[in-house]
């Protein structure tokens, strides 16, 4: 069975960590008289192994990525000595469903771009002109793997360039070999992409990463939903 539970602080405090007396997990604040739970070094299999097993209230000290919604499976570990069976049929299931994967595969193979091609567009007085180089497609996502529309994408060193669409894509005309691409956005770090060859040109993936910031306070842990296991996680829940 999966749950989800989010993380949140709705009352930030404005205590300084570093002059917390240190403890085995984390620092204890003089002022409210309570252990502080430093979970920025913690893994998200950690953070959720802690909030599943504790149930008392929790002072913590988090990044503001870690402050989200997690997912677990509360079956997990029932039989470990079964696990090489539930490995045995997944390999199966995967023979059974080996040729549409591969199809899948094949078809986001990257096609080489001849490298002096010209590219074809319209002016403001609707002529057709050429730019040299070639086109570059690519798409921007964030560090969980969600879409980013509006990502500023700039071949360094000038002022041409374009922003990803509503599903994070984005095409940009006149590329050259060793040109840099930037990609920027509101409340992320900026990340380059160096266009080695054509080669690359027919679809990269950019992931930019938020800024961090910490925030630190009482835990908000509220559950968003069960989901009722169905017989395929029940069988797969014997063999975790």
């Amino acid at each position: 069975m999966k749950k989800q539970f989010n993380l949140s602080i709705d009352s930030p405090c404005s205590e300084k960590f570093q002059n917390f007396t240190p403890t085995t997990n984390g620092g204890f604040c003089q002022s409210c008289q309570k252990n502080v739970v430093d979970f920025t070094k913690m893994t998200e299999a950690e953070i959720i192994q802690y909030f599943n097993t504790t149930k008392s209230n929790t002072c913590g000290r988090f990044t503001s990525g870690q402050l989200k919604t997690y997912e677990f499976n509360s079956a997990q570990f029932k039989f470990p000595h079964f696990r090489w069976i539930g490995t045995g049929l997944l390999g199966l299931s995967l023979i059974l469903a080996g040729t549409p994967a591969l199809a899948k595969a094949k078809s986001a193979s990257i096609i080489p771009v001849e490298v002096n091609q010209t590219v074809n567009t319209i002016d403001s007085h609707n002529r057709k002109v050429s730019i040299p180089g070639f086109t570059v497609n690519g798409t921007v996502t964030d560090e969980e793997g969600e879409m980013l529309p509006g990502v500023n994408v700039i071949i360094k060193g000038t002022n041409r360039g374009t922003v990803t669409d509503v599903n994070g894509k984005f095409s940009l005309q006149g590329i050259e070999t060793g040109d840099v691409l930037i990609f920027s956005f509101v409340g992320y770090h900026s990340a380059e992409y160096k266009v080695e060859n054509p080669s690359q040109a027919a679809s990269i993936e950019i992931k930019i990463e938020p800024m961090e910031y910490e925030l630190m306070g009482e835990v908000a842990v509220g559950k968003v939903f069960v989901s009722k296991p169905s017989l395929w996680d029940r069988i797969k829940s014997v063999f975790q």
